[in-house]
């Protein structure tokens, strides 16, 4: 009867680490996501700045991947997908454009999400970009 009790109770606890690891792997994809994306951002700023022209960012219909391209060209290159599970939650409806002196316009605010996780980046007028996780209350 012991034997079958503490068999029960290592199950359970075993059960529970295997959810908190879970729950931590979604969180690590979001957090990967997020600075791929951030990264991605000044990358695009940072080219806008260098050729003197204005680069576009686009988001794919399905919400899991981006491009950023000269604006007025079609898209050409790899989509850079997010991992999997974590997608754009929203987004402007119009593109962002990164402008030969480092400014966006649209001011942006993207949201990411993976289960019940979400972050945000922000990408102010002058350019600047920031991020951070949201309460996942």
């Amino acid at each position: 009867m012991e034997l079958l009790l503490a068999v029960a109770l290592g199950a359970l606890l075993l059960l529970a680490g295997v959810s908190a690891l879970t729950g931590l792997q979604t969180q690590m994809r979001l957090y990967t996501a997020v600075a791929l994306f951030a990264s991605s951002l000044q990358t695009a700023r940072s080219e806008a700045l260098s050729r003197g022209a204005a680069i576009e960012l686009q988001i794919d219909p399905t919400r899991t991947a981006f491009l950023s391209v000269p604006r007025g060209f079609a898209p050409q290159g790899e989509w850079q997908f997010l991992p999997p599970g974590v997608s754009f939650s929203k987004f402007p409806a119009s593109n962002l454009t990164f402008y030969s002196r480092g400014v966006a316009v649209p001011a942006a605010t993207y949201h990411l999400s993976a289960d019940r996780w979400s972050a945000e980046v922000v990408v102010a007028g002058g350019g600047r970009i920031r991020w951070r996780f949201l309460d996942d209350s």
